[in-house]
């Protein structure tokens, strides 16, 4: 029988789940994830992220169920946001959804006229929470970590390039970037200098994706197993 593995990254833990064809759980194992609190910063750290949810698919290759996996798929919590260079590796922490510390960006970009008129069109919402005003807070208070950024991802993104290598998201997390159904808001991104291309593509929810060959072979996935893009669990 063929299975289903979730990973579901939440606030506070990394789980795996593995389901059957009837919908029944056969294998679920977990890992903490750490905030750091200070003042109106709330963080954490993808390299953390990474390393239990290797550990989590290594405790699974253990198993027989591993080789069984037909299709992966993920749920994340939503609207954060960290970079990363060219070569895959972390310029900043994870900026949560509950960091606080973009409110200025937050008042700079609701006061934008290309805001306002596409808010009224799209029905955009901004706030600390949202993408864009933490990325501008790194433009504006950390240029060199900003330009030195290659990709701004969230919980959603990571799980994609750890498995598959692609720089995607899907339609309901980009609406957090103010994406309006066909692409990411030119007058908005224009105003505030910002190129669409640190984000990544945005694909429909069911995208299949392949593996990459280190990942199937490190654990123990056939090569017939495909990653599905779903989005955010709220």
């Amino acid at each position: 029988m063929s299975k289903y593995l979730v990973v579901n990254l939440g606030l506070k833990s990394i789980r795996i789940i593995v389901f059957n064809e009837k919908g029944s759980q056969v294998f679920v194992n977990s890992k903490p994830v750490h905030s750091n609190l200070r003042n109106n910063r709330v963080e954490q750290d993808s390299k953390q992220w990474e390393k239990n949810l290797k550990d989590l698919l290594l405790d699974l290759k253990k198993t027989p169920l591993a080789k069984e996996i037909k299709y992966i798929t993920s749920t994340t919590s939503s609207s954060c946001i960290y970079g990363i260079d060219k070569v895959g590796k972390p310029t900043t922490p994870v900026m949560m959804v509950s960091d606080k510390r973009s409110m200025h960006q937050v008042s700079k970009i609701t006061n934008l006229k290309s805001y306002k008129d596409s808010s009224k069109k799209y029905h955009y919402k901004c706030s600390t929470s949202s993408t864009i005003p933490k990325i501008c807070w790194y433009k504006e208070n950390e240029p060199s970590i900003y330009d030195n950024t290659y990709k701004w991802l969230g919980a959603s993104e990571f799980i994609h390039h750890f498995f598959t290598n692609n720089f995607v998201s899907d339609p309901l997390n980009a609406e957090k970037a103010f994406y309006n159904g066909q692409e990411y808001d030119k007058e908005i991104f224009n105003n505030l200098n910002i190129d669409k291309s640190i984000l990544p593509d945005v694909v429909p929810i069911g995208t299949e994706l392949n593996l990459t060959k280190n990942i199937s072979t490190k654990f123990n996935f056939s090569e017939n197993c495909k990653f599905i893009v779903t989005t955010y669990d709220a």
